[in-house]
């Protein structure tokens, strides 16, 4: 869940990048980022954890935990292939 909400405060940070708030940004190609910081790296994370509470079983958390590794690649610079898990 951290992980989810880490994308998610990332995903908002980015958000004001794009609407041109002044504020300090780690990385020039962050500004493109929002989307799939919030639609993979948050939305993905906390659905994907909501499902897989919800069936029980511990590999259905393999799902989340990859969405949360992409948005945590994304957010390093890693290359566009490591954030494809």
């Amino acid at each position: 869940m951290a992980m989810g909400m880490l994308a998610l405060l990332t995903g908002m940070w980015a958000g004001l990048l794009r609407r041109g708030w002044n504020v300090p940004i780690p990385r020039p190609t962050l500004v493109l980022a929002h989307g799939p910081f919030m639609i993979s790296g948050f939305l993905g994370t906390l659905i994907g954890f909501e499902r897989a509470v919800a069936l029980g079983r511990q590999w259905a958390f393999a799902a989340p935990l990859c969405s949360a590794l992409g948005a945590v690649a994304l957010f390093t610079g890693a290359p566009a292939p490591a954030g494809r898990c």
